[in-house]
C-alpha cells in the first residue's frame, strides 16, 4: 500500500457496496471523538512536488526521488546529483528541488514521503508550492521547508507498505518541518449534523441492490467515469444524479449516494482544526488548508477530505509539477 494516490471517499461508491461500508465504518469511528487508536489524521498540505527520501533498504545508500521510486518499470532513485540530472534533464525546476533535497535532507535510516513547500532564506514568509499560498508568522531560516507525512516499511521498493503519520519528528538543522497535527472540534452542532448525514447514507445504501453498483470491465472504463466527474468539478458545474445517470447508464441511486457521502465529508472537514499557525491563501484571498488525510488502521483505508469545488477545481487548472514523476 504505497501513498501514491489518495481517494476521495465519495469516489469509492464506484468500487461497490463493501467499499461504501468501509467508508461508513471509518466515518463512524470519527463520530464521537478523534480516536488516534483507530485513525491517523493529519493536515493535507498542498506542497509540490512529492518527495520520497531516505535509505535504500537494498543497498543502504541515501536517496531522493519522486513517487517514481515506486515505478513498476524504471525506478528513478537518485543517489547523486548525476542521477538527478540523468532522470530529470528536461525538468529544470524539479531537478533543482531534488538537488536541494539531496543536499539538505537528513540522512535518516527509514524511507519517508514529504511535500516540498519552499526554500527558506530568513526573509520570505510566503510560499506557493502549488495552488495554496502559505504564510508563516516568522520567515523560515532553514534551507528547505517540508511537510513529511508518511514512512515506509519493507525490504525493497516493490514490497513497501505505507505507514502514514499525523506527526513525524525529524532531525535536520537545515530543514523547516511544518506541523501536520490536527485537533478535534467538539461543538455539538457538528455531531448532530454528522449523525443525520450518516443516517441518510446508511438508508440510501439499503435502497441499492448489489447488482446496481457499476461493474467496470476495464480500468479505462472507470477512468473515463472519473474524468467525467472531474470535468464537472473543473468547470464548476454541480453534479446532478439524474443527469449523470442518463449520461453513464449507472443507477441514479448510486450518484445520490455519492452526493450524500460528499456532504458528510464537508461536515467532517469542519470537525478538525489544524494545529499549525500557518495561514492559507488562494489568489490572495484567505482560505482553509486544502483538507485532511485520514487513514483507518482497521480497514487500511486511506482517504482525503478535500473541498473539491474550492481546491480540486483550482488544482485541475494548475499544471505546476503535474508530471513530476
Amino acid at each position: 500500500m504505497k501513498n501514491i494516490h489518495l481517494s476521495h471517499p465519495e469516489d469509492l461508491v464506484f468500487d461497490g457496496k463493501d467499499a461504501v461500508r468501509d467508508v461508513i465504518s471509518v466515518f463512524k469511528s470519527l463520530l464521537n471523538d478523534y480516536n488516534q487508536d483507530e485513525n491517523v489524521v493529519s493536515v493535507k498540505y498542498d506542497g509540490a512536488p512529492a518527495i520520497v527520501f531516505g535509505t535504500d533498504p537494498t543497498n543502504k545508500r541515501f536517496f531522493v526521488g519522486t513517487k517514481s521510486v515506486f515505478n513498476k518499470g524504471i525506478k528513478k532513485i537518485c543517489y547523486t546529483n548525476d542521477c538527478i540530472d540523468y532522470y530529470y534533464s528536461e525538468k529544470t525546476d524539479l531537478r533543482n528541488i531534488l538537488r536541494l533535497c539531496l543536499k539538505y535532507l537528513p540522512r535518516v535510516a527509514g524511507v519517508y514521503q514529504a511535500d516540498f513547500i519552499g526554500q527558506g532564506d530568513g526573509n520570505t514568509t510566503t510560499f506557493t508550492p502549488n495552488t495554496i499560498t502559505y504564510k508563516f508568522d516568522d520567515a523560515p531560516t532553514e534551507n528547505i521547508i517540508m511537510a513529511v507525512h508518511t514512512c515506509y516499511v519493507g525490504s525493497n521498493f516493490d514490497d513497501m507498505i505505507a505507514v502514514p503519520q499525523s506527526s513525524i519528528t525529524m532531525p535536520g538543522l537545515n530543514v523547516h518541518w511544518v506541523d501536520g497535527t490536527v485537533y478535534y472540534n467538539e461543538e455539538a452542532i457538528f455531531e448532530q449534523a454528522f449523525e443525520y448525514s450518516m443516517s441518510a447514507i446508511i438508508d440510501q445504501l439499503e435502497l441499492i441492490n448489489d447488482d446496481e453498483f457499476p461493474v467496470f470491465k476495464t480500468k479505462t472504463a472507470k477512468t473515463q467515469l472519473m474524468k467525467l466527474l472531474n470535468q464537472h468539478i473543473r468547470e464548476g458545474r454541480i453534479l446532478n444524479a439524474e443527469d449523470l445517470s442518463k449520461q453513464t447508464g449507472i443507477n441514479m441511486r448510486v450518484f445520490e449516494l455519492y452526493e450524500l457521502i460528499a456532504n458528510a465529508k464537508e461536515i467532517l472537514l469542519n470537525r478538525f482544526i489544524p494545529s499549525s499557525n500557518v495561514e492559507c491563501f488562494v489568489n490572495n484571498s484567505p482560505t482553509n488548508h486544502e483538507g485532511i488525510v485520514i487513514i483507518n488502521i482497521e480497514t487500511c483505508m486511506m482517504i482525503k477530505l478535500v473541498q473539491r469545488y474550492a481546491f480540486s477545481r483550482s488544482n485541475f487548472n494548475n499544471k505546476k509539477f503535474a508530471n513530476a514523476v
